[in-house]
């Protein structure tokens, strides 16, 4: 067989297009295909558009390519040429010019095939075994992501929430198949399992209408899945890559009140509507993109594919499909969403074509910089976080507590302002299995991020949430006899943990009503793993502090001693949380709660009997706008509250209180350190900007920092210093650290 190339390597990268397909979604492919063959650069690949007929004929099409969205390619002879890929390795394209075969070499096959035939792995395993490299994913990926039985059980088994569904086979009696309908409440959707864009889907609301919906999705697939209709929001996400991801930001589809996402909505928005980005709050949206991530992994996926999901008012995300050769127009949603996140078409489309000619094991990173510019996170205000600190908090608290005790670790309110996500895998990373948090939204985000280990939820969690918290695997910290019982007749296997008052009366039970605390091990749906108290004056050496915090830890050993003899298991004792553990490490428990310290900051100034060695993980730092000189008598910010006493140099800084800057500050006395030399906050504090007097500092200029918590040069401004001076205590600063602030880790 000739080649047409002579032996010769061509200039230019040689790139197969291959659209249009014996498949429903034979038109979308044509579009698709027209706006990625036009994003090609021509000055590095040359295309060769490679076009398969709605009969199934295979063509090289030589026209031009206005002729793709009017399905006038294939009716001028002149354009086209019989070709086909060829299955032998190394064979290309071959093509009958006069009749004779002539072999292409490609370097890559990008099939934009929508659908069966295409995006179900048999284009892929095509070009596998040709050697040919392929855009987006593998055979086996592509097939596993169009069969939603498949793939919904595979995504089951890494705990993310899949819908109820039915499967069954064409063998089916009618009655068989009814059967299996009704232990599902309706709506139910019944699809293909395999198909795309929605094609041979019906929304079912009465049970007579099964069957004639069957019927319509088996003309599309041998196979047919029956799933529950979820009434809450319709998300998706962009993700790209091979081994390095790069996500894009998470869309949402609205469709009007009782309708659904059909292929005729998808293609004319008729009475839908699709919002990039979706409106959710960036901590959500992380969470959205985790997940995607995670689904494109597990599944096997390479190069992209859209991931389509459902957010529950509880939170909870619910996998729909994968999408491996999604719609790919310039305005469809996949590269909506990459351009919202600062990738443009073009730029897109060239880094899917570097992916699919990655070496395998290499690693990706794409052309990311050539993409929009984004914040600089040092242009204003940031936090800095030492995550070795962290390792090292870790293990002076581990030095501190008896064999045989575990660490609990405290992660709410964003890990006290530290970031939930890269605290919870450096502690895991560490061997740290046990964690708490305070409600039942942070609980579910963090096993996603945790797939392992007791999770125990310590806010008093609503038996609504009852679901949720089987779902997720989390442990509820029980209140109280009543509360037991309305989680128990929400009439899910929940395991729980018994809160103890031992004096605190904050949240609990107290000892003196053994028979309320008796009656919840009784419970059918309720397993008790723990029982904990919470210590009310742990951070004080006083005398009556010292006696009291003894007798609050004597009551819960006489209750748990008490409860053993009649024959419970109590599970996990717990009652020190950070002082608890370094004032009194010889309480042995099973679990500590190490919360503010295990961060390295002490709640606030105060001794402690065992001597502590930990190491702040978080500095708060921002940038000086401006720096100008006052005369003496002129004032500084609102209400004119300070004025110069004498001629001052007074900087401008980006920081104020919608940042989490308390404004007390102003009036108590509040520093910040400007190249190595402290300097007071005057005036009152902005919601985004205040003012210090640095007449002290010499040649300081705008772009120079300001400390606020850390160290500058040789000196210190600790988080306890800021907490007493505003009156409050560290927790309170640490939490307030607004989300518009990055967090920079070191």
């Amino acid at each position: 067989m000739n080649s047409k190339t002579n032996g010769k390597k061509a200039a230019k990268k040689k790139i197969a297009v291959i659209f249009g397909g014996f498949s429903p979604e034979y038109g979308v492919s044509l579009k698709s295909a027209y706006s990625i063959i036009n994003a090609i650069s021509k000055e590095k690949y040359e295309i060769v558009m490679l076009g398969i007929t709605r009969k199934g004929e295979w063509y090289r099409y030589k026209g031009s390519v206005e002729a793709l969205p009017t399905d006038e390619w294939h009716t001028d002879e002149r354009y086209l040429s019989k070709a086909y890929i060829s299955p032998e390795r190394g064979g290309g394209i071959i093509e009958y010019d006069n009749g004779q075969p002539f072999s292409i070499p490609v370097d890559a096959i990008f099939p934009v095939l929508h659908g069966r035939y295409g995006e179900d792995g048999t284009i892929q395993g095509l070009c596998e075994l040709a050697g040919i490299p392929v855009v987006g994913s593998g055979s086996a990926a592509a097939a596993l992501c169009m069969d939603k039985e498949r793939s919904h059980k595979i995504i089951s088994l890494l705990g993310i929430t899949v819908p109820k569904s039915v499967c069954f086979e064409r063998a089916l009696s009618d009655d068989e198949i009814m059967a299996a309908a009704k232990t599902l409440e309706l709506p139910v959707f019944v699809k293909p399992v395999k198909a795309g864009s929605s094609i041979g889907v019906t929304k079912v609301y009465d049970y007579g209408s099964i069957l004639q919906a069957v019927r319509t999705a088996l003309i599309y697939d041998n196979a047919v899945i029956i799933e529950e209709n979820i009434k809450d929001r319709e998300i998706g996400c962009a993700v790209m890559g091979n081994h390095e991801l790069i996500t894009g930001r998470v869309n949402e589809i609205i469709v009007e009140e009782g309708g659904y996402f059909s292929f005729e909505e998808k293609y004319t928005l008729k009475s839908s509507k699709i919002i990039t980005p979706a409106d959710i709050d960036e901590q959500t949206e992380r969470r959205v993109q985790s997940v995607g991530e995670t689904i494109f992994r597990a599944l096997g996926c390479r190069g992209y594919a859209r991931i389509d999901m459902f957010l529950k008012a509880d939170g909870d995300i619910v996998f729909s499909e994968a999408n491996t050769i999604p719609g790919f127009t310039v305005h469809s949603q996949f590269p909506k969403m990459m351009k919202e996140a600062g990738i443009e078409y073009p730029e897109l489309v060239d880094m899917l074509l570097e992916l699919s000619m990655q070496e395998e094991g290499h690693e990706w990173y794409g052309k990311v910089t050539a993409a929009k510019a984004r914040p600089d996170v040092y242009g204003r205000a940031w936090i800095e976080i030492d995550m070795d600190a962290l390792s090292h908090n870790l293990s002076d608290i581990r030095s501190k507590i008896p064999q045989g005790c575990e660490i609990m670790a405290v992660l709410k309110a964003d890990a006290y302002g530290h970031g939930f996500e890269r605290v919870a895998k450096r502690l895991v990373r560490e061997g740290v299995s046990a964690f708490a948090v305070a409600t039942v939204a942070e609980g579910a985000l963090l096993r996603e991020i945790v797939p392992d280990g007791e999770i125990l939820v310590l806010g008093r969690s609503h038996a609504r949430d009852a679901a949720c918290l089987s779902d997720h695997n989390l442990t509820v910290l029980v209140a109280d006899d009543v509360h037991a019982g309305e989680l128990n007749e929400a009439g899910y296997k929940l395991r729980i943990h018994i809160a103890v008052d031992t004096g605190m009366h904050r949240l609990g039970t107290e000892p003196d009503n053994f028979d309320d605390i008796e009656r919840i091990f009784n419970y059918e749906n309720l397993t008790v793993c723990g029982i904990g108290t919470h210590l009310a004056s742990a951070d004080s050496l006083e005398s009556s502090d010292v006696d009291f915090t003894i007798g609050q830890m004597e009551r819960l050993c006489a209750l748990v001693k008490k409860l053993n003899e009649k024959g419970y298991d109590v599970g996990k004792i717990h009652s020190q949380s950070s002082y608890g553990i370094y004032n009194y490490p010889h309480f042995k428990c099973d679990y500590v709660r190490p919360g503010i310290m295990l961060y390295g900051v002490h709640s606030h100034d105060a001794e402690t009997r065992e001597k502590t060695g930990l190491r702040p993980m978080l500095s708060l730092k921002a940038d000086i706008s401006q720096v100008r000189q006052i005369k003496a008598g002129e004032s500084v910010s609102y209400g004119r509250l300070f004025t110069a006493k004498n001629p001052m140099t007074v900087a401008t800084v980006s920081i104020g209180y919608a940042d989490g800057i308390p404004r007390q500050m102003t009036d108590s006395g509040g520093m910040a350190i400007v190249n190595g030399v402290k300097v007071p906050v005057i005036g009152r504090i902005c919601m985004d900007m205040l003012m210090l007097d640095v007449s002290g500092v010499p040649g300081v200029k705008a772009g120079d920092v300001a400390t606020f918590i850390g160290t500058d040069k040789n000196e210190q401004i600790r988080c306890e210093e800021l907490a007493a001076v505003c009156g409050t205590i560290t927790n309170d600063i640490l939490c307030r650290l607004g989300s518009r602030l990055p967090r920079v880790y070191n």
